[in-house]
């Protein structure tokens, strides 16, 4: 007999208990049975929308809230806003989402304001993500606040990062608190107190997860972020050692997050600069993977364009240093880095024409934008190019409250002095003193203000300026009236034009304290140099022997050093008296004969005389004139029938030369 089929209302009971027990894979084929029976069922609809949002499958997603669209005809429009929003996020169509939001009715609910965001936070509007952070946070009563002031603190460290936040709370309950809160400190430049919030972030995470039974690769995944934010605490304090190890160990443990890998590499080549230049090619091939650093946020994305370039001009491959400004002109036209990086390429061509080209790269720059940099850069173009320093004052003077950069103060004040305009840096200093009263108090401000009263007096001073050095050192005495040096310059001021005033201020200066009791009359009345003699011992004295009482200074006997002979010295023998002339100058001297010498004779050329002489013996025509003794056979008929004679016994044999090796150059 056939099994009948289960009704609709079996298979939606069968779902209830799937969907409690989170079986969502097992529970998406009952509910296209459910579908194949009735395909315009919209809660089975839905419930496959929210199995595929669970299994992070979002395209198929998408097309089921199409589909209950299509067949809800008369709430279609409204149906499935927040599910088609955050499939949407989860592509990273952050724009669309964004748009399909806007149109949900309950735009003050929870659930929207929370996805709104994590939106602002993934499109860089920080200020905006922080403040609803804030707002979810003080309305929600569930238990989904750690993570949420978890959120809030990421906005507000990438915040002070782009300067939209500048408020922050620190929080130190969880480790993920405690990593935000770093990452806060090191956007304030605060490498010390970040590392501390990392180290107790690293404690914090392994303890939680050995609690929940993690195994120690996942933990050693999960702290691997960590690790390379220790890195960079490291880079922020100046510790370059210790933060290239940390980049060189995340690397090794090869993190399954690919963007830490390209966080790391591109630290690495910051750190090698024109070092090593192999290892930092092989870190270049990870930057551009254009997938993963499309979800970088646009500063990482801009540093990594930034190192790319300047790696290609250091390697002088300007073609490829040339499309990746291009790149970078294009996506962050309004960038400090992308027109230093186009300066420093004009720079490297050394063509004649790029001065005036960099001048009004620069100048379009700053009509654009301000910037401190761009003044700089600026400043430093014809600083480098012909020395104007007239020029070159009157851009820094240009810079809005410039008194609050020391360092450009302190170059101002330089460069007046050469051209010999002291009033001008007087003036500069003067109005560097002002800027800093007029802050608010603090730590911070109270240094500056001392080193700029105290370098403006000293400036005053060592240029003749008493009346005005005397001025500024009366602020600094009242602020602190204990200071012995500003008492003693200040004194020093007031003695060359206002001696009374000079000795009013020296009754404030401390008496002098000693311990020994001196007669002053007995000191003046004392010669001015005493010379004390030696005391010689009492025997000697005794002795009668006064005349040996005077000094002598003791002379440090000469150690006579020992004569060094040859180790074939033989003292019987008499020295050579030509020994100190070269060998061919001697007067004994005698030139050897080169071995294997054998004198040209005369004959033919190439002949020698053994040769002439075997060729004399075998000449017949020669022979034939000659009268033989006795009648013989012909000459030719001898020599080619005759044979040598044998040896006798008493003849002892000569013994075979031996060849002798031709000399040469080895192999």
């Amino acid at each position: 007999m056939a099994k009948e089929a289960p009704t609709i209302s079996q298979l939606f009971t069968r779902l209830s208990v799937l969907s409690n027990d989170s079986e969502y894979e097992s529970a998406l084929p009952v509910v296209e049975k459910i579908l194949k029976q009735s395909p315009n069922d919209v809660d089975a609809l839905h419930c496959k929308l929210v199995y595929l949002v669970h299994l992070s499958r979002f395209k198929e997603a998408l097309d089921a809230v199409k589909r209950i669209r299509s067949v809800d005809k008369e709430d279609g429009a409204t149906k499935c806003i927040f599910e088609e929003a955050y499939c949407l996020y989860r592509l990273e169509k952050y724009q669309e989402s964004w748009k399909s939001l806007s149109k949900h009715p309950e735009q003050d609910s929870l659930r929207v304001k929370e996805l709104r965001a994590q939106l602002s936070y993934r499109m860089e509007k920080y200020d905006k993500s922080y403040e609803l952070f804030q707002d979810i946070i003080s309305q929600s009563s569930d238990d989904y606040g750690e993570e949420r002031l978890a959120n809030a603190m990421a906005a507000a460290a990438m915040g002070q990062q782009t300067g939209t936040v500048t408020h922050f709370n620190v929080h130190e309950t969880t480790y993920e608190q405690c990593f935000n809160s770093a990452c806060y400190f090191l956007a304030v430049n605060n490498g010390t107190q970040a590392e501390k919030m990392l180290v107790m972030a690293e404690k914090k995470c392994r303890d939680s997860l050995q609690e929940d039974d993690y195994t120690e690769e996942e933990i050693a995944e999960e702290v691997c972020v960590i690790k390379l934010q220790l890195g960079c605490a490291y880079l922020v304090q100046g510790n370059t050692d210790a933060a290239m190890q940390q980049f060189i160990a995340v690397l090794r443990q090869k993190p399954a997050d690919v963007i830490q890998m390209i966080v790391a590499s591109n630290n690495i080549v910051v750190l090698n600069k024109d070092k090593d230049i192999f290892d930092s090619k092989k870190r270049v091939k990870v930057l551009s993977n254009e997938p993963k650093l499309a979800k970088m946020t646009s500063l990482q994305r801009l540093s990594v364009l930034y190192n790319r370039s300047l790696f290609a001009l250091h390697m002088n491959q300007l073609e490829q240093c040339r499309q990746l400004l291009k790149e970078m002109s294009t996506k962050y036209p309004n960038s400090e880095l992308c027109l230093m990086a186009n300066l420093a390429l004009l720079h490297r061509e050394h063509k004649a024409a790029n001065s005036e080209k960099m001048q009004a790269m620069v100048d379009e720059y700053l009509a654009k934008s301000f910037s401190v940099q761009a003044c700089l850069l600026s400043a430093q173009l014809p600083l480098t190019a012909n020395g104007d320093l007239r020029k070159v004052c009157s851009i820094l003077e240009k810079i809005p409250q410039v008194p609050q950069y020391l360092g450009i103060i302190a170059a101002l004040v330089s460069f007046f002095t050469q051209l010999g305009d002291i009033q001008q840096a007087i003036t500069v200093l003067d109005n560097a003193v002002d800027y800093w009263e007029r802050q608010p108090k603090g730590s911070s401000t109270n240094n500056s203000l001392l080193k700029v009263m105290q370098v403006n007096a000293q400036y005053k001073l060592a240029h003749g300026k008493h009346q005005l050095a005397a001025a500024t050192l009366e602020k600094l005495y009242q602020r602190n009236p204990q200071d012995i040096q500003v008492l003693a310059q200040l004194i020093d001021a007031y003695s060359k034009f206002n001696p009374a005033k000079a000795e009013e201020y020296s009754q404030s200066l401390p008496v002098f304290q000693h311990s020994v009791t001196i007669d002053v009359d007995s000191l003046e009345q004392a010669p001015q140099y005493i010379r004390k003699a030696k005391e010689k011992p009492a025997a000697a004295v005794a002795k009668g022997k006064v005349e040996d009482m005077e000094v002598k200074p003791k002379v440090k006997p000469k150690k006579k050093r020992k004569p060094r002979l040859p180790k074939n010295y033989n003292p019987s023998v008499v020295p050579d008296p030509e020994r100190w002339l070269p060998l061919r100058e001697r007067s004994y001297y005698k030139r050897g004969k080169k071995r294997g010498f054998v004198p040209v004779g005369r004959g033919a050329q190439g002949s020698s005389s053994a040769s002439s002489k075997l060729m004399s013996q075998l000449d017949a025509a020669a022979k034939s004139t000659a009268k033989p003794k006795n009648e013989e056979q012909p000459a030719t008929a001898v020599a080619a029938t005759a044979k040598p004679p044998a040896p006798s016994a008493s003849a002892p044999k000569k013994k075979p030369q031996a060849k002798k090796k031709k000399k040469g150059k080895g192999w």
